[in-house]
């Protein structure tokens, strides 16, 4: 059998920029969705952009994995009830909540398939929703009023201390590049933290926990965030946030 040559995701740092009128931005943080697993939490996301809408949100920031990819670890498959990138993308173009306009990135689930084949499912979702604004693959610049944000999907397990990653990501930024605001996907986790002058979110997620996350000795965190933020001279004057959570995961919605 001839063996396939993976081509493996970058960090690509696009940089975009979102128009804002006002001295506030009102917004929402979420990340790790995972459309088309079993253990997806849809109809909470649904609730969630209606909800933040309400409050006066104009768009949302997904740090990555907006869906559950396939062959990312042994037994996904039988986790899965969207079978391949075209049934995944299909199902997003058609089914993610469309009340608010999406800037995302793709994390290691999403970019699996572009490992194998070169296939990229945030190009083929942003060409079929003009709502929905693809910013590159695990990591991204988003420049709104005085924000400097960075969406991020990094690698790697969760560590013992569920901030840890969040200071070494932080860390391991230089001065020019150092941002306001970090948005965190992958860890499935809420937390909220302040190094380097920087305001970091662990991003949360729309997943329940999966036999994988499980075996892993990982509870997933379902819910997102509505941010509001107050530009002054300084840039970031006052920074507020709300975490919404949902408590019990809905079975089978899907």
């Amino acid at each position: 059998m001839k063996k396939i040559r993976q081509q493996f995701a970058v960090y690509e740092d696009r940089k975009a920029r979102i128009p804002i009128n006002k001295n506030i931005a009102k917004f929402g943080i979420i990340s790790d969705t995972h459309i088309g697993s079993k253990y997806q939490q849809i109809s909470f996301l649904k609730w969630f952009y209606k909800y933040i809408k309400g409050r006066g949100a104009k768009f949302v920031l997904h740090a990555g994995d907006i869906s559950d990819g396939e062959f990312v670890y042994p037994s996904q498959q039988y986790e899965v009830f969207l079978q391949g990138v075209s049934q995944q993308a299909e199902y997003i173009i058609k089914n993610y909540p469309s009340c608010l306009p999406t800037y995302f990135i793709t994390g290691n689930h999403d970019t699996r398939a572009f490992e194998i084949s070169g296939v990229d499912i945030g190009k083929i979702i942003s060409d079929n929703r003009p709502d929905m604004f693809y910013l590159g693959q695990l990591g991204a610049y988003v420049y709104f009023g005085g924000v400097k944000a960075y969406l991020v999907h990094p690698l790697g397990i969760q560590a013992y201390a569920i901030s840890y990653k969040a200071q070494k990501l932080i860390e391991a930024f230089s001065t020019e590049n150092k941002p306001n605001l970090l948005i965190i996907g992958h860890f499935h986790q809420a937390y909220q933290l302040f190094v380097r002058n920087v305001y970091a979110l662990g991003g949360g997620g729309f997943q329940g926990q999966t036999p994988y996350l499980r075996r892993k000795a990982v509870f997933p965190i379902i819910g997102g965030y509505y941010i509001e933020v107050l530009f002054d001279k300084r840039g970031i004057g006052t920074f507020r946030f709300e975490f919404v959570p949902m408590y019990k995961p809905k079975l089978n919605d899907y």
